[in-house]
């Protein structure tokens, strides 16, 4: 082992007791030192002896008390040593460590490993540093994520990947350590208690979920923000990010198990407000992290740890593609061959795009139109009951919320109809995109809030194209347009707008979104978003029922002008038909007894 070693007396071993200590020698096994100690487990070196076989082993031995609040609720739920070997009985890969033996002892489960010459990988960068040699990095990183993919293909879950947990030989032998935490993601449940492990190198809508109560779920992207954030360790020499969450007597209280905990939630020596999780803060620290690695894993890097929704890698094998190729000779060749056929495939797609818009304009009378096609989707046979979900306090609390919406809506548009209806009738083809329903609302609702609307999204540097507010970023098509037949070269730019939103509007209605969500990402950006769910825990916009309890949504974090825009066009959309009509007599009667209920279990009134 590279160096003298002495066997601890009964009374030096710390944590077991001389009986304990008389049964593990009669099992062969005589501790020698201590090696360490994780959050819930003391590790010690021992020399086993069965008959002719002599090997040194680790002993990894729970301990009976626990210093922190999570992993003593974590240890109420289940025995995690005995979750470890069962799992490690249906493991077999070399980069993942294998469990030699198992035992109770006491009312403890031991769990006995192979020893290895070496060291856990955030002690070896505590140690000598950032790990900066290309060559060596990859070598680590490709052990890891072979292991972790093979895991991933198990439908297993590790839920505590970290550097701390991954071990590395004197010869480079890379292994995947702890599945204390480990479960099949099939037997994934939602959870408030983010332990899992609750390190920096969680995810944070599992870190937060423990303040916020209200549950979330690991997932296979979850573990490629773990492996992201070990990544970016291993290059830069320390934790990107430095979430804790602590106990204090001034904290927030918190119950499990019977047991009332206080808590706090800190980013270094700065304490957050859990409910208000900053996500372009996140981001923003990733970025300055990421200037300081090789510029070849910046983009797989912000992909795997950004929080921005829609360029996330989600599964650990897109991960390892991704890795590959910042490597791969191949892959570089096949690029540099690629780069030669750019400007034919711009050429190329310009013909077929140009082609699509004037077959949209022009269509033959069998080709159905993209209204058609969207009155197909659910996102037009939307109802107020779908969104309620059925549930008669989801139903009351929606009417509570979109009454004053509908009230104002009722009291203002009469004035504000003929500028629509004159809007439309200047760009009726661009009108007929989407079908009049869903157009309509999207225009009432920007009419009833424009002044504020506008100054909202110019206070925010948002480039916005009135009267609709559609992302300027949303160009190649409209460009596309305006060199087709009957339209202005040089349109003023709220004639461009409505081509652009419906465009926009119809990008956003993706499977799983109901027209709640698709109002909310027209209106508001992805990391609005994504920071108002993970400040609330909600993936669902508008209140909804959990356990008897009522949720307020997401909704509650978007910036006030954004969440009257979405509540105005969402109410508004509910209760107009097909033609674009409004229906008044649609409008929710809400009773006072319902009112009132909502009012004390949402509002606190």
């Amino acid at each position: 082992m590279g160096k003298d070693i002495m066997m601890l007396g009964k009374a030096d071993v710390e944590g077991l007791t001389s009986d304990e200590l008389e049964e593990l020698e009669a099992r062969g096994y005589t501790i020698f030192e201590k090696l360490g100690e994780g959050v819930t487990r003391d590790v010690y070196l021992a020399a086993y002896r069965s008959g002719n076989v002599h090997r040194t082993r680790v002993i990894k031995l729970p301990k009976t008390e626990l210093g922190t609040f999570m992993s003593r609720a974590n240890r109420g739920r289940r025995d995690q040593d005995l979750n470890e070997v069962c799992l490690s009985n249906r493991i077999h890969h070399p980069n993942v460590v294998e469990i030699v033996d198992s035992f109770p002892l006491g009312r403890r489960t031991v769990n006995i490993e192979p020893h290895i010459n070496g060291t856990d990988l955030e002690t070896l960068v505590s140690q000598t540093g950032a790990i900066t040699d290309a060559e060596r990095f990859d070598r680590i990183m490709t052990q890891i994520l072979d292991g972790a993919v093979y895991l991933e293909e198990l439908d297993l879950l590790h839920r505590d990947y970290k550097p701390s947990n991954i071990l590395m030989t004197d010869k480079g032998d890379v292994k995947i350590s702890d599945l204390q935490t480990a479960a099949f993601f099939t037997d994934v449940s939602d959870s408030t208690l983010p332990t899992r492990g609750g390190t920096p190198y969680t995810h944070p809508s599992l870190f937060f979920s423990l303040l916020t109560r209200v549950p979330s779920r690991a997932s296979p992207k979850t573990e490629v923000y773990s492996l992201g954030t070990t990544m970016l360790h291993l290059l830069t020499g320390k934790r990107p990010f430095d979430y804790r969450i602590v106990e204090d007597s001034d904290g927030t209280p918190i119950e499990f198990n019977g047991e009332t905990y206080r808590i706090k939630v800190f980013s270094g020596e700065r304490e957050l407000n859990p409910r208000q999780f900053d996500v372009k803060e996140h981001n923003d620290r990733l970025k300055s992290e990421l200037r300081k690695i090789p510029k070849k894993y910046r983009g797989l890097l912000y992909d795997a740890i950004s929080l921005a929704p829609n360029i996330a890698i989600r599964k650990v094998s897109d991960l390892r593609e991704r890795f590959r190729e910042t490597k791969s000779p191949e892959f570089l060749n096949s690029l540099r061959t690629g780069l030669r056929f750019i400007p034919a495939t711009i050429a190329t797609v310009g013909l077929i795009a140009g082609a699509f818009m004037y077959s949209y304009y022009h269509p033959r009378e069998e080709t159905p139109t993209v209204a058609e096609i969207t009155d197909r989707d659910t996102y037009s046979r939307f109802s107020l009951e779908d969104i309620a979900e059925q549930s008669d306090l989801n139903q009351a609390a929606i009417n509570v919320l979109f009454e004053p919406y509908l009230e104002d809506a009722k009291k203002r548009l009469p004035e504000l109809e003929p500028d629509i209806e004159r809007y439309i009738g200047l760009h009726y083809k661009d009108y007929e995109l989407l079908g009049k329903r869903i157009t309509n609302s999207l225009l009432r609702a920007c009419y009833l809030h424009h002044e504020e609307a506008l100054s909202h999204y110019q206070s925010e540097g948002e480039k916005r194209a009135a009267p609709v507010f559609s992302p300027k970023d949303i160009d190649l098509a409209r460009k596309i347009k305006h060199n087709l037949p009957g339209y202005y070269q040089d349109p003023p730019e709220p004639a461009e707008a409505l081509f652009s939103g419906a465009l926009y509007l119809k990008q956003l209605m993706e499977p799983g979104r109901n027209i709640a969500d698709v109002f909310a990402h027209y209106f508001s950006s992805d990391l609005e978003i994504a920071a108002a769910k993970i400040s609330t825990g909600s993936t669902h916009y508008l209140p909804y029922d959990f356990e008897n309890h009522l949720r307020k949504g997401y909704q509650q974090r978007l910036p006030p002008v954004e969440r009257d825009l979405i509540n105005t066009a969402i109410a508004l959309y509910l209760i107009t038909d097909d033609n674009g009509d409004i229906d008044w007599n649609r409008a929710p009667e809400i009773s006072p007894f319902d009112e009132s209920r909502v009012k004390r279990l949402f509002y606190g009134d």
